[in-house]
């Protein structure tokens, strides 16, 4: 259970500012159910919501940890309707793949694949790479 601002929940993402309409929960204040979503990929995006950094420990300090746990923080964009975390996660993306001349883990390949459309920028940068 994660407990969030309101105000800083709702203004970038669009799912979550209409999940919180009065018109879904009424007058009380009632918690939002994500469905299955890894915590430390939500924990990411809520500290991404209060620092507008995404930054993140994985337990494992290999790369491929790294490109999966920042594949699953993109699609949490994509489900949330977030363009502009799924835009700072992108470029977290470049970061580690210029610091770790390493591509992308078939997982998280995979992940991505599974979790975007087709016209998804987030599958078009790991093309580019």
């Amino acid at each position: 259970s994660f407990h969030v601002h309101k105000a800083i929940l709702c203004a970038s993402s669009g799912f979550l500012r209409a999940a919180t309409k009065p018109e879904w929960t009424g007058l009380a204040s009632k918690p939002i159910n994500l469905g299955y979503e890894r915590p430390a990929i939500f924990k990411t995006y809520i500290q991404w919501l209060y620092t507008g950094e995404v930054s993140f420990r994985t337990s494992d300090s290999g790369s491929r940890a790294k490109w999966v746990h920042l594949a699953e923080s993109y699609i949490l964009g994509e489900k949330l309707i977030d363009p502009t975390f799924q835009s700072a996660v992108m470029d977290m993306l470049l970061i580690y793949w210029g610091e770790d001349k390493y591509f992308p883990s078939k997982q998280a390949v995979r992940i991505m694949y599974e979790g975007t459309p087709v016209s998804s920028p987030g599958r078009m940068i790991l093309v580019d790479m």
